[in-house]
């Protein structure tokens, strides 16, 4: 387990996060909780958010040694290397 991993679990976040399919900017953990909301205000269009969202989790679930195995949101997307 990659530190990253370790530190989210001591914090209840298990790997790897994903866009929540219903709700735009909301990250969730693989057992589907709440980890953050990107603009929670409604500032941002819900296309920023999104891109927001998105760039997140690469960024987060990378460094967890996790790969993408499909863009298009769908459920597994990512797999441990």
């Amino acid at each position: 387990m990659t530190n990253i991993n370790a530190a989210l679990l001591l914090a209840g976040v298990i790997m790897p996060l994903a866009e929540h399919p219903d709700e735009v900017g909301e990250i969730i953990d693989a057992a589907g909780d709440k980890v953050l909301q990107v603009d929670p205000d409604g500032i941002m269009t819900d296309e920023q958010v999104a891109a927001i969202a998105a760039l997140i989790i690469l960024a987060v679930n990378i460094c967890g040694s996790f790969k993408a195995m499909s863009l298009d949101g769908g459920e597994n997307q990512w797999v441990k290397r």
